[in-house]
Parts: structure tokens; sequence; C-alpha cells
């Protein structure tokens, strides 16, 4: 078999369970496992582009 288990992980403790579960199928296939985890590192609500590049877009 080829190929990987890929899993996201968000770092809540149900997103754990999940990583563990893809660990065990992983294993029982001889896969490899891929960890995906995704954050961001400002506030949701505050634009990702500075206010010049905003405004120079079409």
């Amino acid at each position: 078999m080829t190929g990987s288990a890929t899993v996201g992980f968000n770092g809540s403790p149900a997103g754990m369970s999940t990583v563990r579960w893809a660990a065990r199928e992983a294993a029982a296939r001889h896969l490899p496992v891929v960890l995906l985890h995704s954050w961001t590192t400002q506030p949701l609500d505050v634009p990702a582009l500075p206010q010049e590049a905003r405004s120079k877009r079409p």
C-alpha cells in the first residue's frame, strides 16, 4: 500500500483524539502520518493586508 494518513489538528481535545486514531490507522496499514496544523497569529477581525495595500488593489 502506498500513500499516507493525513490528519488535521486544531489543538482541541477532540482533535487530539483524531490524531491518535489516524496514528493507529496508519500503523495498521504501515503508512506514514502527515499532521497538518494551522493557526492565525492575529485576531480574525484584523485585515490581512495593510491599508496601503488594500487601497492599491483593483
